[in-house]
């Protein structure tokens, strides 16, 4: 049996009704014409059952919970016996949502399935999605811990890169999943012709949604959002399959539900998984030959029914653990050891003790400074996170480091979390923000030490003018919070004693890298600065905040139209952004660069109106500079307007002999023309 790295979920499900206010097209219950509501005191009996089973969440679906007559006393009752809730809505009744979250219901998991009219045509509602707008725009303003869900179907595949783009700007998801719509329940008698029928124009074949999936999957994983796919064949997204969660995973998510089962050990979760995969999955023709079969659990056999299994790629490593490719969960913890000691040794006893698997430990023992070592540290860090831990924490709780790790992964925006530090006598031990609140579960803070810290994999190192030890990781985070869009948290769930030994003449005593770091960080950055850092961060609010009070200044500054052109760009307003590169050329006509960005921005939309007429401006302005006439040549080129840009490049070819770009884009159109002209003889046209 696998021992450490698979915990069962402590998250429990309750159907509440079978009445719904949507009807939505691949919904599992299409067939089932009854409609039914349990009572409050039934539900509550639930709920009692899931916490005496260890569970510490619950998630309530339907149909549709909101619209349960007793939602919010439910969900009361749930958060006062220690159960923490979460509603899985289409987002439809906003009014009757409002009061579930003045009753206590802080997450919610929001089905989204299409975009725009899609998402209205799929729910069968007109006005779904502006409902869900405003209902998602309610909960972000009530801080609320918002996930998503996206039925995979014949209808939003191609729009899942569109979709993922929603969820990171507009919905600000914590945790997006892709369900790959199986057929369930009554859609599974496939050998009933309204059923297939049906089917038909719901399901699509894996096959055909996996490029359209992979996209979206880079695009989260490029903002650091926790995305998992449920119920889809590994070999179909080859790259990604650390965020597949099939059935042999899905006992141990825990944003996944126990289905009842208890104990809460590794070993019973792990063969209710192997009985799903058994009941549902099909271990036959290629899934039979897959060396995962017992990772991935195979194609789901009503699937197999319809579609076969030709699209199937097997895989011919061998592998059974069920988080074979499960690697966004790995840290590599850093231990910088000035020099060998006793709390060195009790600290590794404690990582093998505690830890929850997969973790690597790097220990650098070097007679160097504190920069070096961390530096060496991160050379040979390859996971996804990092945790730094120096040699003098003690008391580590269980599971700390996956603690540390979800943090980051369910919130995006931070970009470090801390542990607190406690004194061995139980008091709040010192630290960066000197900031001492242990109630808030995450609180927010300007530094933290790296005495117990995350990250997420990073090229950033340490400054290594830093001698000794004390000052580096704060100079760190300073780098970290000027390149890095976030903020840094300490997280209270997570307390761990820290001895505080200051080695090596190092932490406050150090005097000389106190004064480094504040010669270094302490100067003023100028507004340009400013607002090229909010650029880099993605914090474009703010720099137009900015830019907007700078131009209603000095509105002639071609440095600050080209900052708002550059945010133009990055917001997809495109004729936007060529009107202010247009403005800062004609003020900075010799910056490449703003020059550049005003070509690329007209290309990109294919207008060139306004570059146009900025180069007809430079010619007449500039007669003796062939630069000018020479880039006319290419705008018109882009235009297809060949013979204006040939008859323009003679012109400039006659007044500058030497000018080799002339010559060269003008025997390629000569090239080009006389060739189109020789296809068109051939055909006749």
């Amino acid at each position: 049996m696998f021992n450490g790295e698979l915990i069962p979920t402590k998250r429990a499900v309750i159907d509440v009704n079978r009445v719904c206010n949507a009807k939505c097209k691949m919904c599992y219950y299409t067939y089932d014409n009854t409609k039914w509501t349990k009572t409050s005191d039934d539900i509550k009996k639930e709920l009692i059952m899931a916490k005496k089973r260890g569970n510490t969440s619950v998630d309530f679906t339907g149909g549709e919970p909101t619209i349960h007559p007793d939602m919010p006393d439910v969900v009361r009752f749930a958060e006062s016996i220690g159960l923490h809730t979460c509603i899985i809505t289409n987002s439809i009744a906003l009014d009757k949502i409002k009061r579930i979250v003045d009753a206590g219901c802080r997450e919610w998991l929001v089905s989204i399935h299409g975009y725009e009219d899609k998402h209205d045509e799929l729910l069968g509602v007109k006005g779904a999605w502006d409902k869900m707008l405003s209902t998602v725009d309610y909960l972000n303003s009530q801080s609320c811990f918002v996930r998503v869900n996206c039925t995979l179907t014949r209808y939003n595949y191609s729009d899942l890169p569109t979709l993922a783009k929603f969820y990171i700007d507009y919905v600000k998801a914590r945790i997006v999943n892709f369900i790959n719509f199986n057929p369930h329940y009554q859609w599974g008698e496939v050998s009933q012709p309204e059923v297939f029928s049906k089917l038909n124009e719901v399901q699509i074949k894996v096959s055909e949604v996996a490029p359209f999936l992979k996209e979206a999957l880079k695009m989260l994983e490029e903002y650091n959002t926790w995305v998992n796919v449920r119920y889809y064949p590994f070999c179909m997204l080859k790259g990604y399959e650390t965020h597949i969660c099939n059935n042999p995973q899905v006992m141990f998510d825990p944003y996944e539900w126990d289905y009842g089962v208890h104990p809460k050990t590794e070993e019973k979760y792990l063969a209710y998984a192997r009985y799903l995969q058994a009941n549902i999955n099909s271990c036959e023709d290629k899934c039979g030959s897959c060396g995962i079969l017992n990772v991935c659990g195979g194609i789901n056999r009503n699937y197999a029914k319809i579609h076969g299994f030709s699209e199937l790629e097997p895989y011919s490593e061998v592998a059974e653990h069920p988080y074979h490719f499960k690697k966004d969960l790995e840290a590599d913890i850093i231990i910088p050891a000035y020099k060998p000691s006793r709390n060195l040794q009790y600290l590794l006893n404690e990582i093998v003790e505690k830890s929850i698997q997969p973790y690597n430990i790097v220990l650098v023992s070097k007679i160097q400074s504190a920069a070096k070592n961390r530096n060496y540290g991160l050379e040979r860090s390859k996971s996804p996170y990092i945790i730094m831990c120096d040699d003098d924490i003690r008391n580590l709780p269980y599971g700390w480091n996956r603690a540390l790790i979800d943090v980051l992964k369910e919130n995006r925006e931070i970009i470090a979390v801390s542990a607190r530090l406690m004194n061995p006598d139980g008091t709040p031990g010192r630290n960066t923000a000197n900031n001492f609140d242990l109630k808030t579960p995450l609180v927010k803070v300007d530094f933290i030490p790296t005495a117990c810290c995350a990250i997420r994999r990073t090229d950033m190192r340490f400054d290594e003018r830093y001698i000794r030890a004390g000052w580096e990781d704060t100079d760190f985070f300073m780098q970290m919070k000027s390149s890095l869009s976030g903020y840094i948290v300490i997280c209270n769930a997570v307390k761990v004693v820290h001895l505080n030994e200051e080695k090596n003449v190092g932490g406050t005593q150090n005097l000389y890298n106190e004064r480094l770091f504040k010669e270094k960080w302490l100067k003023k950055k100028t507004v340009k600065e400013t607002i090229e850092e909010f650029i880099d961060k993605r914090d474009f609010k703010e720099a137009l905040n900015l830019l907007h009070t700078e131009l209603s200044k000095t509105p002639n500054d071609a440095e600050l139209l080209s900052l708002l052109g550059c945010i133009m760009i990055e917001i997809n307003q495109i004729e936007d952004a060529i009107e202010c590169y247009y403005g800062a050329a004609l003020l900075r006509p010799n910056d490449a660069k703003i020059l550049v960005n005003f070509i690329e921005a007209s290309k990109k939309i294919e207008k060139y109106d306004l570059l146009e007429k900025f180069l007809k401006k430079m010619m007449e302005l500039n007669p003796d500079i062939p630069e000018f006439p020479y880039l006319m040549a290419e705008c018109l080129c882009w235009q297809g307007r060949f013979s204006e840009a040939i008859d323009l490049l003679d012109t400039n070819i006659k007044r500058f002999p030497g000018h080799k770009e002339s010559k060269m884009l003008k025997n390629s159109l000569t090239e080009s023309v006389k060739g189109r002209n020789n296809l068109n003889a051939d055909w006749g046209l």
